[in-house]
């Protein structure tokens, strides 16, 4: 990548702070004491902002599972020479698999809009967006909820409302972040496995979708050379956009990655988090987390 336009992304990434402010179950403060010294904060505080921005690019992912739905059922009708008025298409579950990924994004990034504020130390309120159900168990088009992630996004939601009660308010920032660190892995794992080994892999069907559609176009003697380069033109464009979209959906899941390991540091080195150790290794994910959003940004 080249360094004008890494520059470019970081400067826009600082000037495009996004807005902290979500509703889930009501408004709470947050009011936790901290022991840690302002240049560990302050690190903190970079990694969480960070982490938050780059998870709310999945806003601009441009795919779901009910879009796959929706093109797979128009390359069966290409590929049958169904012509209707209307294209029907059942992607009812899909629809619903978008919504449990929704749900699973948006209490990431409110854990982290959470621990960017707390890691400033103000006393300013925090709200979470207000979703409209819990997380429930099942299997939702290639999605499969455990009770562990149900229990996991419980605990996160759970965490954060207690930090407005006398549990946290005299608590320090590694006890939130101990807590924490548990069910956020389990839910950036799981996450990270919707994109890449449900979502992306749903891609991988569509091109075959795409390829048995057109395959018979080039085969049929009786088109005309002009049908079969039209043909041609459309397939490739189409595997292109694909293979891009697929591209993406990796370099979002490495972001995910990185953000996963970066907390997990934290976590692992909670009780012995010295100025210069913090600094030096949150410098080492932030870095790569900006990487990871670069590639993403630069596939659109």
């Amino acid at each position: 990548m080249l360094p004008e336009l890494r520059q470019m992304f970081y400067f826009a990434v600082n000037l495009n702070a996004m807005n902290a402010s979500f509703r889930f179950l009501g408004s709470f403060s947050l009011l936790i004491i901290f022991n840690c010294s302002c240049a560990q904060l302050n690190s903190i505080n970079r990694y969480s902002s960070l982490s938050a921005k780059s998870i709310q690019l999945f806003n601009g992912l441009g795919y779901s599972f009910q879009k796959h739905c929706e093109e797979v059922c128009l390359l069966t009708a290409i590929k049958t020479h169904d012509i209707e008025r209307r294209l029907d298409c059942s992607c009812a579950t899909y629809k619903k698999a978008d919504s449990i990924t929704f749900q699973i994004h948006q209490i990431i990034q409110g854990y982290f809009n959470g621990l960017a504020q707390l890691s400033e130390g103000s006393l300013s309120d925090y709200t979470l967006t207000q979703l409209n159900e819990n997380l429930s168990t099942g299997n939702f088009a290639s999605i499969k909820i455990a009770p562990k992630h149900v229990d996991a996004f419980s605990k996160i939601s759970g965490l954060m409302l207690k930090a407005s009660t006398d549990v946290y308010k005299k608590k320090k920032l590694n006890s939130f972040i101990a807590e924490a660190n548990d069910p956020l892995q389990i839910l950036l794992s799981k996450f990270e496995f919707i994109l890449q080994n449900n979502l992306k892999v749903e891609l991988d069907f569509q091109k075959e979708k795409l390829y048995s559609a057109f395959k018979p176009i080039i085969l049929k003697a009786d088109n005309t050379n002009f049908d079969k380069t039209q043909a041609s033109y459309f397939y490739y464009k189409k595997l292109d956009e694909i293979n891009r979209q697929q591209n993406r959906i990796s370099a979002y899941a490495r972001c995910l990655h990185q953000i996963a390991s970066g907390h997990q540091w934290l976590f692992n080195h909670r009780h012995e988090l010295k100025e210069k150790d913090v600094r030096r290794a949150l410098m080492r994910y932030n870095q790569n987390i900006q990487d990871f959003s670069v590639d993403f940004i630069t596939l659109n």
